[in-house]
């Protein structure tokens, strides 16, 4: 993602741009949270300026990984409370997509 904007950069300052991410960390809905949510995509907002930002969580099928990235998720889900499992809400994906699409 950061290559193709970088490569792209200037044709994408251009038009409205929106941003979003999807991930299983830092899914809370608290100031702490929000802000490790933006340092993701800190390195972006350098190069674009977008007109929207969302933060979505994931679908995190364990039994889908390799066996040394099931070892690396169980570390984690131990050490940061990571959570499993299909946690996307596509009502709020839906009305946010329609939202930036105005």
């Amino acid at each position: 993602m950061t290559e193709f904007i970088r490569d792209n950069q200037a044709k994408l300052n251009e038009v409205p741009t929106a941003i979003f991410t999807v991930h299983m960390l830092n899914t809370g809905n608290d100031s702490a949270n929000h802000d490790a949510q933006r340092a993701y995509t800190r390195p972006i907002r350098k190069m674009l300026h977008p007109v929207d930002e969302a933060f979505f969580a994931g679908n995190l099928d364990i039994s889908q990984l390799s066996l040394p990235d099931r070892v690396l998720t169980k570390i984690t889900v131990d050490d940061q409370d990571l959570k499993v499992g299909d946690l996307r809400d596509w009502e709020k994906i839906r009305a946010w997509a329609k939202e930036v699409s105005v």
